[in-house]
């Protein structure tokens, strides 16, 4: 047994349909590709700059240090 359909449930049905084949025929449009702004490599270090005096790890060694010794010494004022 079929059920009988209503004039507003067709047209229900109707609208339905047509948003989906709307909506599909959009989705298959070809779409233009997008230029890519890929980012640059920075330039090259010239070779005239000039080494640190102290090298990084030395002079991270010595900041390390002081920020551990004001640490240390805030906490003995605090006892």
């Amino acid at each position: 047994m079929l059920k009988k359909t209503t004039l507003k449930q067709s047209q229900s049905c109707k609208l339905t349909l047509l948003a989906l084949g709307v909506l599909l025929t959009g989705c298959a449009t070809q779409s233009q590709p997008s230029a890519c702004s890929c980012p640059s490599y920075p330039s090259r270090p010239s070779v005239a700059t000039q080494m640190p005096q102290v090298s990084y790890s030395l002079s991270a060694e010595q900041n390390i240090n002081a920020w551990q010794q004001s640490l240390t010494s805030a906490s003995q004022t605090l006892d």
